[in-house]
């Protein structure tokens, strides 16, 4: 005759009901590591702005002057990438590059939002994360020559993500977006650049 094991009955019960709390509250079930673990890990240091990054790679083939749009000057290696980690109040301020960016959403606790302003003025918010139910990519590509930003959604967590430019990123290629020029050209965009701006 069967006989009926409560301990096991419990311990269902138990993990079934974990289960529908993550599933009712939304809560990710995964551990996520500190930012610090990533920093570590990663080893990772802090820009002039106090963003944790580090170059990861950077292609030892080039593409010669010739061969590239005219707002470049001298030859690029083909691409590099970086990592790059925001945490908490971290801002990364409006800049604009000769080249295209793709940026690719790792791990975190916060999605990311980029924000972008076309040469027409445009404004497009994107957000980088994992929950493709709330609109989150897992990676975009940010065209040349357009003036973008980035925060946390989430002021009280962080998100790891790799950026990769083609070709390869240079000091050079990189404008800060100093309040003054944007606001001029782009007064309707008060607020945003107010706290996003240099």
């Amino acid at each position: 005759m069967f006989k009926l094991n409560y301990d096991l009955v419990l311990l269902l019960l138990n993990s079934y009901l974990i289960v529908l709390y993550y599933y009712i509250t939304g809560t990710n079930m995964t551990t996520k590591k500190e930012a610090s673990y990533w920093i570590k890990q990663l080893n990772l240091s802090p820009s002039l702005e106090g963003i944790y990054t580090r170059e990861t790679y950077k292609s030892d083939e080039y593409i010669g002057e010739d061969a590239l749009p005219d707002r470049f000057y001298g030859k690029r290696p083909y691409l590099n990438t970086f990592y790059l980690l925001l945490q908490n109040k971290d801002l990364f301020r409006f800049i604009k590059t000769n080249q295209e960016e793709c940026w690719h959403y790792y791990t975190g606790t916060s999605p990311i939002v980029i924000e972008t302003i076309s040469e027409k003025g445009v404004r497009r918010s994107i957000k980088l994360g994992s929950d493709l139910s709330e609109f989150e990519y897992f990676q975009y590509v940010i065209p040349h020559d357009t003036w973008f930003a980035a925060y946390l959604q989430n002021e009280d967590g962080y998100a790891l993500i790799g950026i990769t430019a083609s070709p390869s990123l240079d000091k050079s290629d990189v404008k800060k977006g100093k309040f003054r020029d944007l606001i001029l050209k782009y007064p309707s965009q008060l607020e945003l650049i107010t706290r996003l701006c240099y």
